[in-house]
């Protein structure tokens, strides 16, 4: 099966049933509410058009369960490297996202997690 614009530039199978549950189909990049385009080019690097067609499963993937599927945390300032903390995790929030590139330069995502040290820390 043809792959959708998300799935050609991220080199990934559109079409898994991971996260849809046996639903699928295209969506375009105007059915999508302006926060929600801008959180899927921020999570996926992929500049979205009104035009761009998008696979229902990189929907789910990067919009409706992203933070969920989180499970470590991002470690932005690389504080334990080896192995990153698991528990006590929070969302890193888009306005937390941008304090995060402009103090340390790292490319962290919002919707990624932060350990509470990480979070005492930025804060």
């Amino acid at each position: 099966m043809a792959l959708c614009e998300i799935g050609q530039y991220l080199k990934e199978n559109c079409h898994l049933p991971v996260y849809t549950k046996g639903k699928s189909g295209y969506i375009s990049g105007s059915d999508l509410i302006q926060e929600d385009q801008e959180l899927f080019t921020l999570r996926t690097g992929v500049p979205l058009q009104p035009s761009s067609q998008i696979y229902l499963h990189h929907k789910m993937k990067f919009l409706d369960k992203f933070a969920e599927k989180q499970r470590r945390c991002s470690d932005p300032l690389n504080l334990h490297p080896g192995k990153a903390r698991t528990k006590n995790l929070r969302i890193i929030t888009r306005d937390c996202c941008e304090r995060l590139r402009e103090l340390t330069g790292s490319a962290v995502k919002p919707g990624e997690k932060l350990c509470p040290t990480c979070a005492i820390r930025i804060n």
